[in-house]
């Protein structure tokens, strides 16, 4: 049963999207090189809370690419934690989509 786990739990682990100002990396257990897309490549923003379920209120950032790709921004910095947002998630969020809109998607 431990066997089945640990490949589990490192496919998940592995899924990681990284935002910087250069673009948009999504990297995965089957995409170790990632695929890095522009920001011209967004269709699309949409935010909100979710407003049912187990994560009622919890704030959802999720990029639509114009491949159809859908991008879901979820713990800011929990893989990598960040000085600059040490205790601010959310001012993340806010300069990740100045990105966005700042590039005219």
């Amino acid at each position: 049963m431990i066997l089945i786990i640990i490949p589990l739990i490192y496919i998940v682990i592995t899924s990681v999207v990284v935002v910087t100002e250069d673009g948009i990396y999504d990297y995965s257990f089957y995409n170790l090189k990632g695929n890095k897309y522009n920001f011209s490549d967004i269709e699309y923003v949409d935010t909100g809370f979710v407003d049912r379920g187990k994560n009622k209120g919890e704030f959802f950032y999720n990029i639509q690419l114009k491949d159809s790709k859908k991008i879901k921004l979820a713990y800011p910095s929990m893989t990598q934690p960040s000085d600059k947002y040490e205790n601010d998630s959310w001012q993340e969020y806010v300069d990740i989509d100045q990105y966005i809109m700042d590039s005219g998607s």
